[in-house]
């Protein structure tokens, strides 16, 4: 399908369902697997609901947070075409640009899961800032004056 094989694409045109399971991880928790719903008319990629499920085994249940919950919604907006609904990551697409569209929507869930280690801790830090107040010192404070 990646490659456009006209009867690979041909297959879309009818209801099915497909999965491909990539080379990347959900760090220790299995792989990240692309899936392509088509009703026949149109397609839709997604993650499966994979992602959140992820999040909420290693304790950022965006259900439960409301910063985790406004980071995600936030980092998956920063990605054109991608949505979020009822759990899952995804996008609609064309056949003929399903190949490309799943490539977007892999890289969009690669960033999703850096959250963990990088944007969520930013996020805690901005977030405590602005409720420190406006004099509140920007980053850490030195330990010698």
């Amino acid at each position: 399908m990646a490659a456009g094989d006209s009867a690979q694409l041909e297959r879309l045109s009818a209801s099915a369902h497909f999965a491909w399971e990539s080379p990347y991880e959900f760090r220790g928790r299995g792989s990240v697997w692309v899936f392509i719903d088509s009703d026949g008319r149109s397609l839709r990629v997604s993650d499966g609901g994979r992602l959140v499920k992820f999040l909420e085994a290693v304790g950022m249940d965006p259900a439960l947070d409301p910063i985790v919950s406004r980071v995600l919604l936030h980092a998956v907006n920063d990605t054109p075409g991608v949505k979020m609904k009822s759990g899952r990551v995804f996008l609609d697409s064309r056949p003929e640009d399903v190949g490309r569209d799943a490539e977007r929507l892999l890289q969009a869930v690669l960033e999703l899961i850096g959250l963990r280690h990088c944007k969520y801790k930013d996020a805690l830090i901005k977030l405590s800032q602005s409720s420190a107040g406006p004099d509140a010192p920007l980053g850490p404070r030195p330990l010698l004056s």
